[in-house]
């Protein structure tokens, strides 16, 4: 084993002597970076894979840092291949106020798995953390897939006021999850709450980031499940000062339910439209219904429509063309909660690449 000794300015910026060095060096070296200030000294361990790739791997014992994360990823990046293709699944789930046990943490990572995304992000809501490790869903999930978490923005809500509820309140939100040698950066957070009599139970959260340098806003949705009007102005709310440059995800419970036999999300007959925001279709799963106890669909009498629809999509703006290969399906086979999960899995293509045979967001 051997151990290579750089430049303490070198940490997050490598020279081109450093990546040549780095690139050299054997699986299990070592690579520190020293500075006379304080005598510090930081510490990585190669990882080399079969087909040549390299890692650095950040190998003091402490916990980790969502900045030291970072400047080990700005090092993987350099080290990488630039990409012509960044593969990105999102995962939406409604958990209902439930702790999701070990067995649909672990379904819904095989699902993810077996898409093989650079990017997970995982929209989450009335989801609850861990009771042991307080992790929420996507941090489960991420330990699974053996990913870094890049962000993780969330609030606190009580949608059912039950006492039991309190011991472990659910939340509503948004993780960003990445390989270590993507080129993934956050750039911004903000969040829109309203409606609720304890938390504000309505809303969502939105995470900006920069993929392989193109622009995108997630935003993670529990909409009102009442009212269009307020449907539409946590919209606004929530996609405001979007800038030209930058996409739009949204992914999340947006309580539309069917209007006539028809879903408003996948036949752009919604606000989302306004914003080039568009919804694959999701076929002829739904996503929730309730039922009256004839086995009738039910309908609230303060709701606008019979409680069935495919509530939970994820629809995205292609404004770049960078955006290909939109798929999405719901887990039909996943009774997490009385919400399905749903999946959407999409290509960034690299900055500079061409792909053959482009598929719109709508298309499945």
């Amino acid at each position: 084993m051997t151990t290579i000794n750089l430049s303490h300015s070198s940490h997050a910026n490598l020279s081109v002597h450093d990546i040549k060095k780095i690139k050299e060096a054997n699986d299990g070296d070592i690579v520190q970076f020293k500075t006379n200030i304080l005598d510090m000294t930081k510490t990585y361990t190669v990882s080399k894979s079969n087909d040549g790739n390299v890692l650095l791997k950040y190998q003091t014992g402490c916990h980790s840092s969502i900045k030291r994360d970072q400047i080990q990823r700005d090092m993987n990046v350099q080290l990488s291949t630039p990409k012509s293709m960044t593969k990105v699944s999102v995962l939406t789930l409604n958990a209902a106020n439930k702790t999701l046990n070990k067995c649909y943490v672990e379904k819904l990572t095989v699902q993810l798995k077996d898409k093989n995304a650079d990017v997970v992000i995982i929209a989450e809501q009335e989801s609850k953390h861990s009771i042991f490790k307080n992790e929420n869903l996507a941090e489960r999930i991420a330990k699974r897939l053996d990913m870094d978490v890049i962000d993780k923005n969330e609030f606190r809500v009580m949608t059912k006021k039950h006492p039991k509820h309190l011991l472990n309140i659910s939340r509503t939100g948004l993780t960003m999850l990445a390989k270590p040698d993507v080129n993934i950066k956050v750039t911004d957070h903000d969040k829109f709450q309203e409606g609720g009599t304890i938390f504000k139970n309505k809303g969502g959260v939105t995470t900006t980031v920069e993929i392989d340098n193109m622009k995108l806003r997630a935003v993670g949705v529990h909409l009102d499940s009442n009212s269009e009007a307020k449907r539409n102005g946590e919209i606004k709310a929530l996609l405001k000062n979007t800038k030209n440059d930058t996409e739009l995800l949204v992914a999340g419970d947006h309580n539309y339910r069917y209007k006539n036999g028809v879903d408003p999300l996948s036949s752009n007959q919604t606000i989302y439209k306004d914003y080039d925001v568009h919804f694959s279709s999701l076929g002829d799963n739904v996503t929730y219904k309730k039922l009256n106890e004839d086995g009738s669909i039910k309908k609230s009498p303060h709701r606008e429509h019979y409680d069935i629809g495919q509530l939970d999509n994820i629809g995205i703006s292609n404004k770049s063309g960078r955006i290909s290969k939109v798929i999405s399906n719901v887990l039909t086979h996943i009774h997490a909660s009385d919400h399905k999960p749903v999946i959407s899995t999409f290509d960034i293509r690299g900055q500079g690449t061409q792909e053959e045979g482009m598929i719109t967001p709508s298309s499945k």
